[in-house]
């Protein structure tokens, strides 16, 4: 323990020490801080359970919940986070506490709409710049606090640290996560919000992939939708040129049956492709299964090869040395012929 009460990790080296004749006369005691290397490690832990945990082929809630329960207690007494809505607003969008009744404390300022501009996560989704704020009392909130919607949480809860960090992507900014402090035992500071930022960073790309994934399945849920309302019309228009082509094939005209044999291989070949596209959403949403087989690559060499073997060799041209040049006709000019090779 600090001078002024504060905790910290240390590290003791206890050595004794004996005169001259092998006796113990006492220990020599030396503790050293630290903090800096717990904390180092504890991000490296972190880090690296962020990856597992930020998956990106989960939604955007999913993400959001994910990393919440990831910073408490770990980073944070409680963390909430907040994105910005259709009409600009910031919202909280998840929220993790340590202690259950506070949990229900919160909802109360979270719900109120904070004003444009004012200190906490609506100004740093508008910057994008992080926010501390190492020590508080909530007795007497800064200035900039009083009377706003996070001031009123802080209060609530009874912070004693706060740290907001956006979460940007390039220069855009997706949200702000929260971390807040209640107790004496937790201070924010440089190292934190550098650690945070980093941390924000990951999971905004996180984010966005799962933002990304779910315009995607929309796109794909809207291609089976036409592929399938392709589907009638197509069905309808082969029906008819069938029916044309059979009328047509007792008649003399060449160019009307070629044209309705060519309609029919367009149509064709367009329902192949709806067909495609329905199988693409379908598989995109989990609907269809591929049944998997081994496949033994000796027994279909050797069908290949039979079935290639089977069919009539191309006539090869004759080559450069069959020709040679005819006696000139009976006017002018040559004429070339082809003939065997002459030694």
């Amino acid at each position: 323990m600090r001078r002024d009460g504060s905790r910290f990790w240390a590290e003791t080296l206890l050595t004794a020490l004996y005169d001259a004749h092998g006796r113990l006369r006492g220990f020599v005691k030396v503790t050293r801080d630290i903090t800096e290397r717990r904390r180092m490690e504890r991000a490296q832990a972190l880090f690296a359970e962020a990856g597992r945990v930020l998956q990106p082929l989960s939604g955007a809630r999913e993400v959001g919940e994910a990393l919440t329960r990831l910073c408490v207690p770990e980073v944070a007494d409680a963390c909430i986070l907040f994105l910005p809505s259709e009409d600009g607003t910031v919202r909280p969008h998840a929220v993790a506490c340590e202690d259950i009744a506070a949990t229900h404390r919160m909802w109360e300022p979270l719900l109120r709409c904070p004003e444009d501009g004012e200190v906490g996560p609506s100004r740093v989704v508008r910057t994008g710049r992080s926010e501390l704020l190492p020590e508080l009392d909530g007795a007497r909130l800064p200035p900039a606090l009083e009377g706003s919607a996070h001031g009123e949480l802080l209060c609530a809860l009874g912070v004693t640290s706060a740290l907001t960090v956006p979460l940007a992507v390039g220069s855009r900014v997706l949200g702000a996560l929260c971390l807040l402090s209640t107790g004496t035992h937790r201070r924010f500071g440089e190292v934190d919000r550098a650690f945070m930022e980093e941390l924000a960073a990951r999971a905004a790309l996180a984010l966005d992939n799962a933002r990304l994934l779910a315009q995607a399945q929309d796109a794909l849920e809207l291609i089976g939708i036409a592929a399938h309302d392709l589907g009638n019309p197509l069905s309808s228009l082969q029906l008819r040129l069938r029916r044309l082509s059979m009328q047509s094939a007792g008649t003399s005209d060449t160019r009307l049956r070629e044209g309705l044999a060519g309609a029919e291989g367009e149509t064709r070949r367009l329902g192949r492709l709806v067909h495609n596209l329905l199988d693409l959403s379908r598989l995109s949403a989990g609907r269809m299964v591929l049944d998997t087989e081994p496949l033994d690559w000796r027994t279909w060499c050797a069908r290949w090869w039979s079935a290639t073997a089977t069919r009539p060799a191309p006539r090869a041209a004759p080559s450069a040395s069959a020709w040679r040049k005819a006696p000139p006709a009976s006017g002018t000019g040559s004429a070339w012929t082809a003939s065997s090779p002459t030694c």
